[in-house]
């Protein structure tokens, strides 16, 4: 893909990446990015996510939460889910939501999901982050309201695995 977009390298080796390709590839200000050469000798740029990164751990959160409670949940970085349990991957489709508003260790309720096949009433989300770096976010789907033991159960766990990637 040619854009015809051309920027300079500053003193430091740094480029900037258009506002525009930003927006397009959900690029935010913090964002971390993958350089990589490919065997043509090109720089080639992705989006990195250190929840993919990570899979010991967010599929380790998923099988925990399933087997303790049967909560079907997915792990994802914002863009893909990374790891499901009690559901597929392609069953679930989170595009529409919007992870700006999700607070750290907090379970809220969420809109925006969308089923390939069985719908859940309820979907509960909350940020997976540690001394302010975003790994990722932890959904939880259900057929009926979430308790308030069940909540602050998974809350807590929610924040002592945060608290372990530091």
């Amino acid at each position: 893909m040619r854009s015809g977009m051309v920027r300079k390298v500053d003193e430091l080796g740094r480029i900037v990446i258009p506002k525009e390709m930003r927006r397009v590839l959900g690029i935010k200000t913090g964002a971390s990015i993958e350089v990589d050469l490919n065997d043509d000798n090109e720089i080639v740029l992705r989006k990195f996510s250190e929840l993919s990164n990570m899979p010991t751990f967010a599929s380790k959160l998923v099988d925990i939460i399933f087997s303790a409670y049967s909560v079907p949940c997915v792990t994802t970085d914002g863009d893909e889910i990374v790891f499901a349990k009690g559901l597929s991957k392609n069953d679930v489709s989170l595009v529409k939501v919007d992870f700006d508003e999700v607070e750290v260790g907090k379970l809220s309720k969420v809109i925006g999901v969308r089923f390939s096949k069985k719908t859940y009433k309820y979907a509960y989300i909350t940020k997976l982050e540690s001394s302010g770096f975003e790994y990722g976010y932890l959904v939880l789907f259900m057929d009926s309201e979430i308790d308030k033991d069940l909540k602050k159960n998974i809350e807590v766990l929610c924040r002592f695995a945060s608290d372990i990637l530091q």
